[in-house]
């Protein structure tokens, strides 16, 4: 009994010193920035390995008996080994890339806009494994020359750089492909836009001054006559003509698309206003971009909501909500199962024909009001229906 006390102690002595020094080779390999495929290779040999351990075997027949079997023993191992070697084979990658004028933070951001005739540009993007000083070829279609078509990427941890330098880059749409001399895995042609000017920074509002909108309106009045809308630009010229878009959303997912006439830039310095006459704002949500057709880019959708009075729009601007003017002094309820509500032309029940003030009265369907107005509509008040009841009346 104390010699197999003996063997199971030596055994598990033994297996935490082989796994220490797997784990040890493992954080070495991970420290020595190997490509991925050869640590996943390294983490499948590693099970490899422990299946032909001698001092293991005890162990892993216990927890997986199958192992007891020579045939599965070996072919565990093999297919193990199998796709050690399969992921050791894997090539660097490289993989969501980036095209841009301006660098933020090392990378190109998607929101950065490229120029026409800009000196130099840039691509980035993530890879897997790459070597330092690894050589691309960048390819556009339609072609552009470039001083470099052959450029060097410059690493920093799992992002690579690419600075390229063009002769000229006219305004449009172009594709950006990558090429490499050695066995890299290279993402799709990836599409951009040269642009001729960019408009951001969008304040929208109803009354400028000088010009020019300094804060921003989020609520207007109905039937509002102009929209003022200001921004940052850059390469933009005076009167440049564009598209104001507005979606009207009267109820939820329902909108309209609203016609209106061209727009022309204002341009001072670097400073640009427009002006907007929509025919009509009636009561709702909206939702205002400008587009160009000559590839001025505009970044940002301006929200705004139209009410009916001016003390509403202060008050949702300043997100205090007027207390309702409606004030409901009493409700009765009623079964009128037996009294279907008469049709106008019976006129069963007198009506109260007193004029309501709709500045001190909610909105509500014209069908209801006169129903509400009527004299014998709901004369008792009631907390307690029966099951039966299939119409029930409020006053």
């Amino acid at each position: 009994m104390s010699s197999t006390i003996t063997d199971n102690k030596r055994d598990s002595l033994v297996f935490i010193l082989i796994a220490w020094l797997l784990a040890g080779f493992t954080g070495l390999f991970v420290l020595m920035a190997i490509g991925t495929g050869q640590v996943i290779s390294l983490l499948v040999w590693i099970p490899a390995l422990l299946i032909l351990l001698p001092p293991l075997k005890r162990q892993l027949t216990v927890k997986l008996p199958f192992l007891r079997n020579r045939f599965l023993k070996v072919f565990c191992w093999f297919m193990l080994w199998v796709l050690g070697l399969y992921f050791l084979s894997l090539p660097p990658s490289v993989k969501a890339i980036a095209f841009c004028a301006e660098l933020q933070q090392g990378v190109c951001s998607e929101s950065s806009a490229v120029f026409k005739n800009q000196s130099k540009l840039y691509l980035s993007g993530k890879h897997n494994a790459l070597k330092e000083g690894a050589e691309f070829t960048v390819n556009f279609e339609p072609n552009v020359g470039l001083k470099n078509k052959t450029i060097k990427a410059k690493l920093q941890k799992e992002t690579f750089l690419l600075e390229l330098e063009p002769s000229q880059l006219p305004v449009g749409t172009y594709k950006v492909s990558l090429a490499a001399n050695t066995k890299v895995s290279l993402p799709e042609p990836q599409e951009f836009t040269v642009w001729a000017g960019v408009v951001d920074q969008l304040t929208l509002c109803d009354r400028p001054q000088q010009s020019a909108c300094n804060t921003e309106t989020t609520a207007f009045v109905e039937d509002t006559p102009t929209l003022y809308l200001s921004g940052k630009h850059n390469q933009l010229t005076e009167g440049a003509e564009f598209v104001a878009n507005l979606t009207y959303h009267s109820e939820p997912k329902k909108s309209a698309q609203q016609q209106l006439p061209p727009v022309r830039a204002k341009v001072k310095d670097q400073q640009v206003n427009f002006e907007i006459q929509p025919k009509d704002l009636p009561i709702g949500t909206y939702d205002l971009t400008l587009t160009s057709k000559d590839k001025i880019k505009v970044n940002g959708t301006k929200t705004f909501t139209v009410w009916r009075l001016h003390e509403e729009a202060k008050a949702i601007a300043e997100n205090k909500f007027p207390e309702s003017r409606l004030a409901l002094e009493k409700l009765s309820l009623c079964d009128r199962s037996k009294a279907p509500i008469p049709d106008k032309k019976e006129g069963a029940e007198p009506v109260n024909d007193q004029p309501i003030d709709e500045t001190k009265a909610e909105k509500l369907d014209g069908k209801i009001v006169k129903q509400r107005r009527r004299v014998n509509f709901c004369t008792t008040d009631s907390d307690r229906f029966p099951t039966t009841a299939k119409r029930l009346g409020s006053n």
